[in-house]
């Protein structure tokens, strides 16, 4: 339960690099001590402050208080003030001073400083110089705790206090009056809806224009989150009618004008039923993307001579020993003849033989190649299934990242290409408009350029849908693999993935199957049947350990989603052990040897590994949780792809527990064996598709954990959301014109 304690600061044993967690020891009236942790930014021994928490215990340090907010509060008795003088705090203040101090002024020593502190002169020791000092000391010192108590009126959290103090310093105050929304634009973890509750409570005009201009913004960036590179002039009215009860045609349309003029958004259409309207860079990054296919297609290079080419095919499939198709064949000397390749194809198809075999031929021309893949984890694949080296996109193309701007940029640009002679990109359906735009960017002409990936799949997290836009424009090359071989025929997962795909039900149960349905309706019988397949079963009868086994579903939340699974998981796979550290938030617990996913890019964060160190961990990326420090308050991630990075407690938001991933978090992985339960599905998620990329995701086992009835649904529903985009059509522009032939 939620409470007040005050008292006088007396230790402070720890805090954080960016001051926003603390462990003190705080002295309550009753002279009892009381260990107070979290965000209590700024104090420092011998500070009086009032703090609003609860108290917890935890499991080695005993009960402490843990910190929602605080506010300091002025010495109140000659006595405190003497103690905070005395403690060091206010440069040029020590012992000797702060008697003489409290012998001239007593209690009104705090107000001479802070009003009248050229009247220190009058104190014995002290000139103008060491006033100088005492003042600017004194006023750093109070700045930031002044700012925390005016901002929390305003019902802002002291380490969001911090984060803006750090950007506007001493005109903090000053900037939030003018203007509360810059908030939105600067400072990462306020949006919208946080500016507009803190300019609401500092009584900023309703109608204010600042206030439409963030909405419209903030409706662009939500449409962007669901996939989409614009937005229609109807559904920014009616989010804007939703967000701030406003929906006047002519002013919204106004207002979006300014914002065209800026440069901050683009306006596609003259009629409103017609208009387009797109953040900035989202409308450049599909113009860019678009041009640079084109220019990359239509740039003519000297082409090998084709007797020579199929001489060079023959020898490869002589040495090989691999009775290629003609579909593989084929894609290989599309892939030499022309600067930009699109291949697609379900799974057993030949994809990744067909990669091989074309890199052998580049690389027996003297090309050089570089392969890439939008994850950690499907770069790891690509590398192992063609032996030769791969790095996700962002390594290729050098990824940075700015403090100033919180932006990634790529030191590989227009003006320092990617050094190589043919680009090889798979999963290619899982690289957004933006990702596309820096990698086009950074691909000299000449380059040969092939993507890869299976258009069937989950479009992209991000924005756009790049693929599937570049495919159906019927443009740029593109050969899709339909045989499947002899050798994928054997496994029922890659032919009822072929079947789910054509709308047809699954085969399932024969003996010595690789594809298994399993019956159970309630959300009881499902959990137990996973525990004990997991932790019985499959061990015992095909040699799998739950290391191996991944379980997928279709949401996050309800009975059967990732949150509840994980958590019943983690006590069957990972119990609380005494030998085993765990940290507790309010909803999680923390566990060493617990499987975690990284759920937000970071671009800042540090890792190490055994060859070498660097800052990035991205969206998607998993591994074990090798160790949790509570004296120091991190923990210790070891990530699959051989990085290892720490986290402070106050950074957990971005990791989640994977025992349990979604199918979306799931794309671009393979494992040994899935379980796959299908229960209680939010209707947008019973899709052909989900269960679809759902199923491609088992190398060697999956077992189906659902009802018939639900599979059916699934695979009869071809529903899939629309996503707003403009690349195609752009596309296709240049073809109208005649700019491709």
């Amino acid at each position: 339960m939620e409470e007040k304690i005050s008292g006088k600061v007396v230790d402070i044993r720890y805090t954080s690099f960016d001051g926003e967690y603390t462990v003190a020891t705080l002295r309550l009236g009753d002279k009892s001590e009381v260990v107070v942790t979290g965000p209590i930014a700024a104090v420092d021994i011998g500070d009086n402050i009032e703090i609003t928490g609860e108290y917890v215990t935890h499991r080695i340090y005993g009960e402490q208080f843990k910190v929602n907010s605080f506010i300091p509060l002025k010495p109140d008795d000659e006595q405190g003030i003497y103690e905070f003088l005395a403690s060091g705090v206010i440069e040029g203040i020590g012992e000797k001073f702060a008697r003489r101090i409290m012998q001239v002024f007593g209690d009104k020593t705090l107000d001479i400083i802070e009003k009248t502190p050229e009247r220190l002169l009058e104190i014995e020791g002290i000139g103008s110089k060491k006033l100088d000092k005492i003042i600017t000391s004194y006023n750093e010192k109070m700045m930031l705790k002044n700012i925390i108590i005016q901002l929390a009126k305003y019902d802002l959290s002291t380490s969001l206090s911090i984060k803006i103090y750090n950007a506007y310093n001493e005109n903090t105050l000053k900037i939030l009056s003018n203007n509360p929304y810059r908030l939105c634009d600067d400072i990462k973890g306020i949006g919208f809806k946080k500016a507009d509750e803190i300019a609401k409570k500092m009584g900023v005009a309703l109608d204010s224009t600042e206030r439409k201009i963030q909405a419209i913004i903030y409706s662009l960036t939500q449409s962007t989150y669901e996939g989409h590179t614009y937005t229609t002039f109807f559904k920014l009215k009616s989010d804007m009618k939703e967000l701030i009860d406003f929906d006047d045609e002519d002013e919204i349309l106004s207002i979006s004008y300014d914002l065209y003029a800026k440069k901050q958004i683009i306006i596609d259409g003259i009629e409103k039923d017609d208009m387009k309207i797109f953040l900035y860079r989202y409308a450049l990054a599909e113009t860019t993307v678009a041009s640079k296919l084109i220019e990359l297609a239509t740039y003519q290079d000297k082409k090998i001579d084709e007797k020579k080419l199929d001489e060079l095919i023959q020898e490869q499939i002589k040495y090989s020993n691999i009775d290629f198709s003609q579909e593989q064949i084929k894609s290989v000397k599309m892939a030499v003849n022309n600067n930009i390749l699109i291949i697609t194809g379900g799974p057993g198809t030949g994809k990744t033989t067909t990669l091989s075999f074309i890199i052998e031929i580049f690389e027996r021309i003297g090309k050089k190649v570089k392969l890439c893949a939008p994850t950690g984890k499907a770069s790891k694949r690509m590398a192992q299934a063609t032996n030769k080296d791969a790095s996700t996109i962002h390594r290729l193309l050098e990824m940075n990242y700015s403090s100033d701007d919180m932006q990634e940029h790529f030191l590989k640009n227009e003006d320092e290409p990617i050094k190589a002679d043919v680009i090889i990109v798979d999963e290619t359906s899982m690289v957004d408009i933006l990702l596309m735009q820096s990698l086009l960017l950074a691909i000299k002409n000449g380059t040969h350029l092939i993507l890869v990936g299976d258009k069937d799949q989950l479009p992209s997290v991000g924005a756009g849908n790049v693929l599937k836009d570049i495919i159906n424009c019927e443009i740029i090359p593109c050969i899709k693999l339909n045989k499947i071989f002899r050798q994928a025929m054997k496994s029922h997962i890659i032919v009822n993935a072929h079947r789910i795909n054509e709308g047809k039900m699954p085969l399932t149960n024969d003996k010595d199957n690789d594809f298994f349905i399993m019956n159970r309706n309630d959300k009881n019988s499902i959990e137990k049947l996973i525990v004990e397949l997991i932790t019985q079963r499959l061990p015992k009868y095909y040699d799998i350990t739950p290391k191996d086994i991944q379980i997928i579903t279709p949401m996050k939340k309800r009975e059967i989603g990732t949150q509840n699974l994980n958590k019943l998981l983690q006590e069957a796979l990972n119990p609380k052990d005494p030998v085993k550290n765990e940290y507790k938030t309010q909803f999680k617990i923390y566990r060493e040897n617990d499987r975690v996913i990284h759920i937000k890019n970071n671009y800042e964060k540090q890792w190490i590994s055994d060859k070498e160190e660097g800052s990035g961990v991205f969206n998607g990326d998993t591994g074990t949780i090798e160790s949790v420090n509570l004296r120091e308050k991190f923990l210790t991630v070891n990530f699959d792809d051989g990085k290892k990075a720490t986290y402070d407690f106050d950074e957990l938001d971005e990791l989640e527990h994977s025992f349990a991933l979604t199918v979306h978090k799931s794309q671009g992985s393979e494992y040994p064996c899935v379980i796959l339960p299908i229960h209680s599905v939010a209707p947008m998620l019973m899709t052909r598709k989900i269960l679809y990329t759902a199923i491609t995701r088992a190398k060697k086992l999956l077992i189906i954990i659902s009802s018939n009835s639900n599979i059916k649904k699934m695979v009869d529903n071809i529903y899939e959301e629309e996503r707003n985009s403009t690349l195609m059509q752009k596309l296709k522009m240049f073809k109208d014109y005649k700019m491709l032939d």
